[in-house]
């Protein structure tokens, strides 16, 4: 038998890059927060680093840069 799981990567795709910033931005604040999440420091640090990369590469594309790759996000 196989359970669907359900997946936020769809509804992720579906947002525009600013809204996917603050997703991202706001699950890092949460994890970080929350004691409970404690063993996943150094997972959320390289997310944190990850997301500020992608916001870089964003930026210097919105201002007409050339950028060979985008880094994204990953999704776990």
């Amino acid at each position: 038998m196989i359970i669907m799981t359900p997946s936020i990567a769809l509804p992720f795709k579906q947002l525009t890059t600013s809204e996917q910033i603050i997703f991202a931005k706001n699950l890092i604040k949460n994890l970080t927060t929350h004691p409970q999440f404690q063993s996943l420091q150094p997972a959320v640090r390289q997310l944190s680093t990850k997301l500020k990369e992608w916001q870089i590469a964003n930026r210097n594309a919105q201002n007409g840069g050339k950028i060979k790759m985008i880094k994204k996000i990953d999704k776990g």
